[in-house]
């Protein structure tokens, strides 16, 4: 996971730097304005396979943070784990919904945002990620 970084760039000057809400509002409104529709062709074509990493901002006092994502049994859900004492678990719930920026594993492919619904919270109790918490995503789908 990594929190609060500038995607390779160098950081923005005092000038051109955003602030709190501001940050939080442009990140969430470009999240949206380009997040695919559900039922559109490229949200059926959707599938975790091709990415390697989620961005996420659940809150506006949070930073952005990454997590990697690991695959589940079908193409259309994924999952990623979180530490216990990172303070975005708290903000994270089943049935909520985020906007989210996916990054491709092939750095020539181009990253996508998709709203993302948190299927399920649990702790994983065995192998590397024993004690952290497992959360499973899916692309939401329209109500």
């Amino acid at each position: 996971m990594i929190a609060g970084f500038h995607n390779g760039r160098k950081p923005l000057g005092r000038k051109n730097r955003l602030t709190g809400d501001n940050e939080m509002k442009q990140w969430v409104d470009k999240a949206r304005g380009h997040a695919t529709k559900a039922g559109s062709k490229q949200h059926q074509e959707a599938n975790f396979e091709k990415y390697h990493s989620v961005e996420m901002k659940p809150a506006k006092f949070l930073p952005i943070y990454q997590f990697k994502l690991y695959g589940m049994s079908d193409t259309h859900s994924a999952c990623l784990f979180v530490k216990p004492e990172s303070d975005i678990i708290h903000h994270l719930g089943t049935d909520k919904v985020l906007a989210m920026k996916y990054l491709p594993k092939k750095g020539d492919d181009k990253f996508a945002f998709y709203e993302t619904r948190i299927q399920s919270i649990s702790i994983e109790n065995k192998g590397p990620f024993s004690g952290f918490y497992k959360v499973g995503i899916s692309i939401a789908d329209e109500q």
